[in-house]
Parts: C-alpha cells; structure tokens; sequence
C-alpha cells in the first residue's frame, strides 16, 4: 500500500482538551512518532517531553522526571488526563534495568491515570508492526537488527511525517502477538504500546482513518 507524502492540517487543541504526556527514552524517533498525532484532532493534546542531552532516560530517570514535571504541566487526572512512560526490554550490561522496570510499573499501577508501555526488546518492533502481522527475520530479539530490518522492510524507512496514518493496523498487530511472561512482561516480539495507541486512536479514529484514505 502506498501513502502519498503530504501535509496535514493540523489546529490547536480545545481549552478542554484530553492531555496525553508521554515520557520516552529515545530523543528523536519516539519523539518524531508521537508528534505526528498533536494538532490533528482539538480534542485531544498529545506532549511528548523532550529530554535534555544530560538527563537520565533510564526507566527510573524517565518516572523521576515525569513526576517532577507533571505538577508544571498542570495534570489534572480529574479531567482523564494521562502519563505514560515508554521504554525497552532491552537490558544493559550491569542489568541494572530490571530492577528500575519494575519501579516504573509499580509505581503506576498504584498511581491513577499512570500508564507504562514496555517494548521487547525495542520501540522499532512497535513501528515494524504498522506494516507486518508478525516478525519474519531471525534474531528479533536484537534491537540493532530491529532497526535494521525495519529499514529493509519499508522502503526508505520508517516516515514518521505519514505512516503513523496506519496506527489501527499496528494495533491489531501488536495485540495477536501480545505473549507475556510469568511476571507479566512482554516476551520477546511483543510490545505494550497498543495500549497507548490504543488510547491515542479512540480519541481521533474518525480523523486518522480519513486522514489516511485520502493520502492513499
């Protein structure tokens, strides 16, 4: 399926509003991903918080300064506001990753409206999803090769300028390859972000599915 590369009209959310703040580990791809959604629906104001160069986007540094940020950027949980906090399996060498996942979906899970979304074992399985049922390549449980294949796989890579267009089918994707493991983490292959999307595509689906019917 091709998509025609275009503009789209983009407004102003309403005073009222639903606010979504999306904490994320990476600086650039999640960022550019999710910015796509702000502005295409009044209804809804999708802020993803830049990172500055020096701070911590480990899990545990993600969930400190969202918690620092959130009483600036007025979260009002009254009005279903949301928090999410995004970030990958992926383990560093001193596994010291395990342990700060764990904080950051504790933490949630007793805190209204606070939402995590773990990818396994990066957040290029979730894009990979807008365009595949399922992964079809060995090693899939590499993020260097997630990256690489996503590449192959798409032509020109992934857009993030147009092809968060076809949202609903990374849902539908990531939800049939969903496996968790006996402490509720996503195994290999699997990523919690249809949840998020999941949130993002019922505020606006009247407006995505129309957005993308008439880009193609």
């Amino acid at each position: 399926m091709i998509i025609r590369s275009r503009e789209f009209k983009r407004n102003p959310p309403s005073r009222d509003a639903k606010k979504i703040y999306i904490f994320c580990e990476g600086k650039t791809r999640e960022s550019e991903y999710f910015n796509f959604f702000e502005g295409l629906d009044s209804r809804v104001s999708i802020r993803v918080c830049f990172l500055k160069g020096n701070e911590n986007n480990t899990p545990e540094g993600l969930l400190n300064i969202a918690k620092e940020k959130m009483p600036i950027c007025s979260f009002e949980p009254e009005n279903n506001d949301e928090v999410w906090i995004v970030f990958d399996t992926d383990a560093d060498k001193f596994l010291s990753r395990e342990p700060q996942i764990n904080l950051v979906r504790d933490y949630c899970s007793k805190t209204k409206n606070w939402f995590h979304a773990e990818s396994n074992p990066c957040f290029e399985l979730w894009l990979y999803y807008h365009f595949a049922e399922k992964p079809s390549f060995e090693g899939f449980h590499i993020s260097k090769i997630w990256k690489s294949k996503l590449n192959e796989f798409i032509c020109g890579g992934f857009d993030s300028r147009k092809y968060p267009l076809f949202i609903a089918d990374a849902i539908e994707n990531a939800k049939s390859n969903y496996i968790i493991n006996e402490a509720g983490r996503p195994i290999v292959g699997s990523t919690e972000l249809f949840k998020l999307g999941e949130t993002i595509y019922k505020m606006m689906s009247d407006k995505i599915d129309r957005m993308r019917k008439d880009s193609e």
